[in-house]
């Protein structure tokens, strides 16, 4: 299967959210971390006493898969997509188990990457979570995902 950009980016975000928003995310904190999406508005002050989580994707490279110009359809031809996809968890410094259920929501947002593939072949490696440390508010954990997917053009 292949993918296209804006299609793959869907798919990618999809396969985050589909995860983070089952009930079992909200039990962690009591309520689902508002999401912000990348190309959508947030505010400059988030609310400093809640979780909240920031999705960002960063294409790496692209390589040429096919010398031929007959890849589904004439003048065409098969490139492979890498990027990176990165889910920052920010836990709120005035939660005194801020470190557990950061660690927790982290947890979740790797499981919901980890060995997936989804419709148009889009596969997920080295998922890992890293501690960004601390800002004057949150304490930053970030989970890196590298994707990769074929492409026509």
């Amino acid at each position: 299967m292949t993918s296209t950009y804006p299609n793959a980016i869907d798919e990618i975000l999809d396969t985050f959210n589909v995860e983070w928003e089952k009930p079992s995310t909200a039990a962690i904190v009591g309520y689902t971390p508002q999401v912000f999406w990348p190309g959508i508005e947030r505010p400059k002050i988030p609310p400093t006493n809640l979780y909240y989580v920031e999705v960002e994707t960063s294409s790496v490279s692209e390589d040429q898969k096919t010398l031929s110009n007959f890849v589904d359809g004439v003048g065409k031809k098969r490139y492979n997509n890498k990027g990176m996809l990165f889910v920052n968890i920010f836990a709120p410094l005035s939660d005194s188990k801020h470190m557990e259920l950061g660690g927790d929501l982290s947890v979740v947002a790797q499981n919901s990457l980890r060995g997936k593939t989804t419709t148009s072949c889009i596969y997920f490696t080295n998922v890992v979570i890293l501690n960004m440390g601390h800002s004057s508010k949150f304490f930053h954990f970030r989970v890196v995902a590298d994707y990769n997917y074929d492409d026509i053009g």
